[in-house]
């Protein structure tokens, strides 16, 4: 399975970065897909950069939404990419209000029953990690290489996440 992370707001998609080979354009089991597109390459390891710095400023609230209790310019953080978390953490604080999502003291998130989970997506305060097969982050990665626009790539990643 390879992995991909869709911030909640759909604004940034981005590979998990361990599971890049820079030396591949297919994806298969020994050799995970490879993003060739440099701006977007950028921006996924910008988005993955800044979510890790910014754990240590999440608090939960009584309510079990999540804050940032910082600023773009206190974090060091491109204001830019400053945006595209706040706006996935905004989507989960929306979907704890509604009841979907559970948050707890460690900033895990949790369908909040059973029926709202969908097979190989696991839920973070910065949005969530989808589990693909090798055939699916393949043809993801082929359509981003090809310069396909965002509801390109949503038709392909609804019928395996759901909606």
């Amino acid at each position: 399975m390879q992995r991909l992370a869709v911030s909640a707001a759909g604004v940034a998609l981005t590979l998990a970065f361990g599971l890049i080979n820079p030396s591949s354009a297919q994806a298969t089991p020994e050799q995970p897909a490879v993003i060739t597109n440099p701006s977007l390459q950028a921006a996924a390891e910008a988005f993955a950069e800044a979510t890790s710095r910014l754990t240590p400023s999440i608090v939960r609230a009584d309510d079990g939404t999540l804050e940032l209790e910082t600023t773009a310019a206190d974090s060091g953080i491109n204001p830019e990419t400053f945006d595209q978390v706040v706006a996935s953490l905004d989507e989960l604080n929306q979907a704890v209000l509604r009841g979907e999502l559970l948050t707890n003291e460690q900033l895990q998130v949790f369908p909040a029953s059973p029926s709202i989970f969908h097979n190989g997506v696991i839920y973070y305060w910065w949005g969530m990690e989808v589990h693909f097969t090798a055939t699916t982050t393949s043809k993801i990665t082929n359509a981003m290489n090809a310069g396909a626009g965002f509801s390109a790539i949503v038709a392909i990643v609804l019928p395996v996440v759901g909606t």
